[in-house]
Formats: C-alpha cells, structure tokens, sequence
C-alpha cells in the first residue's frame, strides 16, 4: 500500500478540475505510460527486445551478425574513491583520446558544465556546434554555447532553427525516430544531424550521475530533526506545497523501494495527478513499480537511508530510463551518423557507483560540484558557480501560442486520449498542463506517422555500431 507521497498526489489531482473517466480500458492504461513514463534506453531499428543483465549488443546494422559480451562483477569496483577527480579526469581523457584524430567529429556545445568540461579534453581540433531557435527565450542559450566556445578557443558552428518550421520539424523528427519526444530540443538535435559532421559527442546523462537541482536541498535537510521536519511539513497548507520546489522532499520519509515515493519519482515528463484521474491508480503505480524495479535491479543491494537514498535512486532511475538517449541515437541512425555519449559509458557508471551517494551529488548546496571542481581547474576563466538553463525550448508560451495545437488539429486525438484532451480544450488547462498536452501531440503524430504506417521500414547503415543496451549490471 502506498502512502504519504501517493495520498499528496492523489489530492493534488483533486485541484485539477477534471472529472474521472470511466473509459479505462486495458489499452489506454498501456498507452499512457507513453504519456507519462520514458521508455528506456534501446534502438528502435535494432530488432532485439532486451539483453540479459550486465551484457552489451554488439552489432553490424543490415547484417545478421550480433554478439554479446559480459561485464564482469569484479571489474565494477565499487568502492569509495577518495580520489575521484582524478578518476573522472582519466576517464574522459581516455574517452577523448580516440575522438581527437577522428574526422568528422563535433561537440554539441551549450555552453554548460557538462559539455564545456567535455570539449576542454577533445582539444581546439574537435570543432563545436550549438542549433538554436529564433526564440526570445533563447537566447541566452545562444550567448552561453558562444561565451564557452570563445573561451575554449573552439571553431563553433550555429544551426539555426525557425519558429514557424517547428511544428514540421517535430514531424520529421518523430519519422526519423520512430519515437515521440519528450523533450522539445530533439527537434533541434534533428537538424544538428543534418550537417556534415559524421559523429556528434553529447554529454547527455552527465546529470543522473553527478547530480540534478534537486540535489543541492539534501545537506539542509540533514540537519534537520525529523520530528522538525514533520511539524514543518503539517503545517504547510495543501495548497502551498503543490508550489513548493521541494515539496516532494518532505515526503521522502518513507522507503526508497516505495513507487510513489520521491525516488521514483524522477524522469517524469507529465502530471501523474491528471494521468490516474484518466487512466487509473493501478496503471499508474505499476509503470512506476516497473521503472523502479528495473532501476534497483542493476543498483548494489545497499542504499542509503534517508534522503540520500531517495536521490541516489532517482538518479540512477534518470539514468536507466530516461529514454533521451535512444531517441536521439535513432535520429543519428536515420542518417548514417553516429550519437558519442561519454557518460553514458560503463567506465562512466562504475566511477559514479563507486562514490557515496551523500558525497556524489552535491557538497555545500553546490550541485554537480564533481564536475564544476574539474571544469575550474581547467578552465578558469569560465563561470563554473553562474545560474544556466535548461536549453530547452518555451513549452508554455508554444502551447499558448498554438504552436503545439496546430500538431493536435493536423494528426487528431488518438481514440484511447479523448477524454484526457478534452479535459485540456481550455487554452487555461493546456498552459496549466503543458507537458501533458504537448505528449499527447507527438503520441499523436506518432500514432499517424508510425504506428499506423504500413510502409515504415528500420533504416538501415552498412558500418558497425556498439552500444549498451541494458546499461551495465551495477551489482555486487
């Protein structure tokens, strides 16, 4: 039985001013984890459905050679580094080793932490790239991956992207993929793909290891008696904790294995209030329950109690299911090119584990120190501790502008989605749920261009690939 966080969200969805469906029928309970949940990590034109724990894929695409190969629980090393700068400097010297003499190499560069330390190792040989949008909101992502690149000594290229061509763009995107995004930037990385670069470098992932926003709260919270924090948390009213950054937080009290609990609540990409009212408490839970037990699965037994505990597993659930990396890998396959991911790399995963989760993520409030630490000392005209978003693109103002309506009235509401989106008919609701109405254009658009074409074919590329598919095994 689930409690606190699960009874916080269930009234939560009472606010909403949505009334209950009835229409639950076991497809649409199936579907909304597309709504809800990421996928996972894996490759749509590879026809594997999931490999046993701790293996890799190697394969030839277009051809019928496939191998496996074991990770051995020995190599994993989990133990604490009192030396881990060092360990993450090596690692991605290693990394950046081979990418240096390789042509056609670039570094998607927004000018953050994560792909600014990473271009300080590939050198001034490896060029950078950054596709921006003509948003207003933009443009300091622009002026950012332009600072960073200045200060790099890098040759830097800028893709430029429309506000008008965005709703195609998304289109072709989710063709190429084979996939509807949750992130509103892979249209953007879709035309990166279109230059005439051959192999694109992505710090993706850097955050489920070193440490989200969310992090920099845990050392304050420690501090804290839990009979302080309960009289705190009993004397916020309903309606105050809903916007409340952390709120959440306060409800970390109960067990790390706990679906509904903060933990696992990590890598969602919608309301989970307005899903159960549409789609039931059960489906719910269960996706959850799912994207937890997969997670702790490759997890050591020993987790950390309290609040370190919830973060360590929502950044490893981050890591294993947020399914960003498949997606975009598909959009590079589509044309022959080929997605780096340094971090998502086993050496990347085993120096992270081997690091106590309450000295991974933050030190003194100061989130991803790890990697600030490093970049600063390479680097240290850059800014390491200065306030960066996202790169992501205006959701809000593109769903109060129409952007994302005119996906909604070109491809329809799928039939299992009609009371959910009639729900969100009021340009009010749409804002309030953004998240929610911009998944159900690109389900939309992906029920139409994928699912229900018949002569969709894998593209396939004549060079050979390797890649985890499960993540590696992070166990004993």
């Amino acid at each position: 039985m689930c409690k606190g966080p699960h009874s916080y969200r269930r009234q939560l969805s009472r606010h909403l001013g949505v009334a209950r469906s009835r229409r639950q029928t076991s497809r649409s309970r199936c579907r909304c984890c597309a709504l809800a949940f990421s996928h996972g990590t894996g490759g749509a034109d590879l026809r594997f459905r999931r490999t046993s724990i701790g293996r890799w894929v190697c394969a030839h695409l277009g051809l019928e050679h496939r191998g496996l190969t074991g990770i051995g629980a020995d190599a994993l090393g989990i133990s604490f580094r009192k030396k881990a700068p060092t360990d993450i400097s090596s690692w991605l010297e290693g990394q950046s080793e081979g990418l240096r003499h390789r042509t056609g190499v670039v570094n998607l560069l927004s000018g953050g932490i994560d792909s600014t330390l990473v271009q300080t190792y590939l050198g001034e040989s490896v060029p950078t790239l950054s596709a921006t949008m003509d948003s207003e909101e933009f443009a300091d992502e622009v002026r950012y991956a332009l600072a960073a690149s200045s200060m790099l000594g890098s040759r830097h290229r800028l893709v430029h992207c429309s506000e008008t061509a965005w709703a195609d763009n998304v289109v072709d995107a989710v063709r190429a993929s084979g996939l509807p995004p949750h992130h509103l930037q892979t249209t953007l990385i879709h035309r990166a793909f279109d230059t005439e670069f051959e192999s694109f470098v992505t710090s993706l992932g850097a955050d489920g290891l070193f440490g989200f926003e969310a992090a920099a709260i845990a050392p304050d919270l420690d501090t804290l008696g839990r009979q302080v924090r309960d009289a705190i948390y009993r004397r916020l009213p309903l309606r105050i904790l809903p916007r409340h950054r952390h709120a959440d937080l306060w409800l970390s009290r109960g067990s790390v294995r706990d679906p509904c609990g903060y933990g696992a609540s990590f890598a969602l990409f919608t309301d989970l209030g307005l899903i159960e009212e549409y789609f039931g408490r059960d489906a719910v839970i269960r996706a959850l329950h799912n994207r937890l037990d997969y997670t702790l699965k490759r997890l050591p037994a020993e987790i950390p109690p309290g609040i370190h505990g919830h973060l360590h597993v929502g950044h490893w659930v981050d890591y294993f299911c947020e399914d960003t990396f498949a997606i975009w890998r598909q959009l590079g396959f589509s044309r022959k090119k080929m997605l780096v991911t340094p971090f998502g790399t086993p050496d990347a995963a085993r120096i992270a584990i081997g690091i106590p989760a309450f000295q991974r993520y933050a030190r003194r409030g100061r989130v991803k120190y790890l990697l600030k630490d490093l970049l600063k000392s390479r680097l240290p005209a850059y800014d390491v501790d200065q306030r960066k978003g996202h790169s992501g693109l205006p959701l809000e103002r593109f769903v109060a502008d129409g952007f994302v309506d005119t996906l909604v009235e070109r491809y329809g509401v799928p039939t299992e989605l009609t009371d959910l989106a009639v729900a969100l008919q009021s340009r009010e609701m749409r804002q309030k749920h953004a998240q929610t109405w911009w998944n159900i254009a690109t389900f939309a658009v992906w029920t139409r261009e994928v699912l229900a074409n018949p002569d969709l074919r894998p593209h396939l590329t004549g060079y050979p690939v390797s890649f985890p598919i499960c993540v590696n095994q992070l166990t004993k």
